[in-house]
């Protein structure tokens, strides 16, 4: 998280000179996402896990000059953590979830052969965090479905470069990221006391997908995530 905000601050520093000036573009989102695997393991590598985290979220987009783009977002997330070595399952409530993402185009290829002419090239970052109570407890056959004392901390950033071109009213993307995330729980059941951090065993990922316009000022898109995780999601944007 802090060489997101670090990028940032840096993003910022080189635009500032041409706010006063800039033509600044907003517009209003909504999304929902699906992490459907993410396999995670403590630092001494004996604890191992996988979680499900299924988001929903409202988001303001502001571009300045179609170079810089920042999206604040908040909205809900539930998180399901099963750790194989306790044969331990958590199950969190819907809890809130904020974060932020920014683009910076840096690049556009021109003067060059089809299909490589208009790729725009951009430096990508977010990160997010949800604090969540849990719902429910299992530890092997035993269940409970209002334990005490159980609660579940989400957090994830990440940073790397995207690769697009605008086909008609369609635009296909494909980037590569690194980043990092880990999920903390601390669980009392049955007298038996269980904290954690666990951190995503792979860091470097894949990210994908296209955006078109369907009515005048609304885009829909939908994004896939690969290799450090398995996840779809899909977002509906109107802009002013």
């Amino acid at each position: 998280m802090k060489q997101l905000l670090m990028m940032l601050i840096c993003v910022a520093m080189l635009v500032m000179p041409s706010v006063v000036a800039a033509d600044i573009g907003i517009s209003i989102d909504a999304d929902i996402n699906a992490v459907l695997s993410q396999d995670v393991e403590a630092q001494d590598e004996i604890v191992e896990g996988e979680l499900e985290i299924f988001t929903t979220a409202v988001g303001l987009s502001i571009s300045v000059n179609d170079i810089l783009f920042l999206r604040p977002f908040i909205g809900a997330a539930q998180v399901d953590l099963e750790i194989e070595e306790y044969d331990l399952g958590v199950e969190s409530d819907t809890g809130l979830l904020f974060g932020v993402e920014a683009e910076f185009n840096v690049y556009k290829t021109k003067e060059i052969s089809e299909p490589l002419n208009d790729i725009q090239i951009a430096l990508i970052g977010s990160c997010q965090r949800s604090s969540l109570d849990v719902d429910e407890v299992s530890l092997g056959s035993l269940s409970s479905a209002s334990p005490l004392n159980v609660d579940i901390t989400y957090r994830s950033w990440e940073l790397g470069l995207k690769a697009s071109k605008v086909l008609g009213k369609i635009t296909p993307y494909i980037g590569i990221v690194y980043g990092e995330s880990d999920v903390e729980y601390e669980a009392n059941l049955f007298g038996i006391t269980l904290t954690e951090t666990l951190d995503a065993k792979d860091n470097v990922g894949i990210r994908c997908g296209l955006e078109g316009e369907v009515l005048p000022n609304v885009k829909l898109a939908l994004d896939v995530k690969l290799i450090d995780q398995t996840a779809i999601g899909g977002r509906v944007t109107y802009k002013f």
